[in-house]
């Protein structure tokens, strides 16, 4: 990779240097699991849920700056719950976006870096657990079959 030397350019992002980026889906996220095991969807889907939500709070950081960039928010959660309610969760989740409804400040822009900091540590924390788990039921599985 080539040394190049640092920019100078020092000006204050211009309203074209917007960092928009569409991070989510609408359609539902597939299970890379077999689909008899409704457990370990639930665990999957919870797992990709999180991964959406932790691309969209970095989004959100990455535009702190920019005027006129509202945040986004990303609801797995209720889709994960409605799914294993109704027994469909080994048929994926469709996690939801949406513009927060915070109020944006004399630029336009409702980011707020404390809320966004908290959202990715318990994202963060959640993942973990939920990564265990899924090592542990699958521990579980392999024994279960003899130990391959």
């Amino acid at each position: 990779m080539p040394n190049l030397p640092p920019s100078k350019d020092c000006s204050p992002p211009r309203p074209t240097d917007r960092l928009f980026v569409r991070v989510h889906t609408e359609k539902p996220i597939p299970m890379v699991i077999s689909g008899s095991d409704p457990v370990a969807a639930a665990l999957y889907g919870a797992l990709d849920g999180l991964a959406l939500r932790q691309r969209v709070t970095a989004n959100n950081i990455a535009n702190i700056d920019t005027p006129g960039y509202l945040a986004q928010k990303v609801d797995f959660e209720s889709s994960l719950r409605s799914a294993i309610d109704s027994g469909t969760v080994t048929q994926g989740i469709a996690p939801s976006t949406s513009t927060s409804t915070d109020s944006p400040g004399p630029d336009g822009n409702n980011v707020d870096l404390g809320n966004e900091e908290m959202q990715a540590m318990q994202d963060t924390f959640r993942y973990q657990l939920l990564s265990r788990a899924v090592g542990e039921r699958f521990n579980l599985v392999t024994t279960a079959i003899g130990g391959m």
